[in-house]
């Protein structure tokens, strides 16, 4: 590793380098049963995550899950009982280790490309909690746990500065007026900050102003150009896709709905779902040489879910 600083080489680099490599690999999940749990769960839920689509949305089923999961510890007989089959968990022991192995395949910050998770418990101060409960929780699914005054601006402050630091900064605009509510006796937080590039990036200069069709009717925005040659291209019920992959880490999915259709009503469609989430055995792909146009565009969404 050279050091452009003081121009020297630095010997310590490799030996550095190769225990990071065992760090990694000592992570790594050999039993792939998380996957398939949390693949049901996306599958019996997406749809009705996404049902009302008549703005923009952005949404992470993983930090929902991660919060449902800690949720799930918190409560007890029936309320427990339909978390628990909302998670497609059979017992708490396998929904520790399958959250536990969920965390670690997708948390990451290599210097390549960023998927920094953070899971945080909020308490209120004099209050009797179970302290063996709150180790359970720090210990399985990472949690920093904090204790204060609710009344106390800077308790809401710290709340705020805790997210802020999660997620880099970019949802400060959400989150000046967060404040933890007098009422609040616990609350729990799930966040992901997510940085990749493109795998074959955009030509800058290919950029230019055209006219996006969106449902609130015409605007003109920059568009990116691309041409991708033998790309695979997947026909569904009343629409057609393609998937962008990113540098690093997975794909990015555009979903063109035909012409007579509406994107709520693909959103519906089981075949949308079953592209998504099994893409190697969709049948209803062919490679094409593709002329992409796409919007340059920021989403934001505030859920109550």
């Amino acid at each position: 590793y050279f050091n452009e600083k003081n121009g020297e080489f630095d010997p310590s680099y490799d030996d550095k380098y190769e225990k990071r490599k065992s760090d990694q690999v000592n992570l790594e999940v050999k039993n792939q049963d998380y996957d398939i749990k949390y693949k049901d769960f996306l599958r019996n839920n997406l749809e009705s995550f996404f049902q009302e689509v008549k703005d923009e949305r952005v949404f992470s089923p993983l930090n929902f899950y991660l919060a449902s999961s800690m949720l799930t510890e918190l409560v007890d007989g029936q309320t427990r009982d339909e978390l628990s089959s909302l998670l497609e968990e059979p017992s708490m022991e396998s929904l520790r280790e399958n959250t536990r192995e969920l965390w670690l395949t997708n948390y990451q910050d290599d210097g390549r490309y960023s998927s920094i998770l953070a899971n945080s418990i909020w308490l209120k101060e004099g209050e009797n909690y179970n302290k063996e409960l709150l180790d359970l929780l720090g210990e399985n699914y990472y949690a920093s746990i904090f204790a204060g005054d609710v009344y106390d601006p800077n308790y809401s402050k710290k709340f705020r500065q805790w997210i802020d630091e999660s997620t880099k900064g970019i949802l400060k605009d959400m989150t000046k007026d967060q404040r933890i509510n007098p009422d609040t006796v616990v609350k729990l937080v799930s966040t992901i900050y997510f940085n990749d590039s493109w795998q074959d990036e955009f030509y800058e200069g290919k950029t230019k102003k055209d006219i996006f069709y969106g449902p609130k009717g015409e605007i003109e925005v920059n568009f990116m150009y691309q041409s991708l040659e033998n790309h695979k291209y997947y026909r569904g019920s009343g629409f057609s896709a393609i998937q962008k992959p990113l540098k690093e880490a997975g794909d990015v999915w555009f979903i063109l709905p035909n012409e007579a259709d509406k994107v709520e009503d693909i959103i519906e469609k089981k075949d949308l779902w079953d592209m998504i989430l099994e893409e190697k055995n969709y049948e209803n792909k062919k490679d094409y040489e593709i002329n992409l146009a796409l919007p340059k565009f920021d989403l934001t969404s505030n859920l109550d879910l």
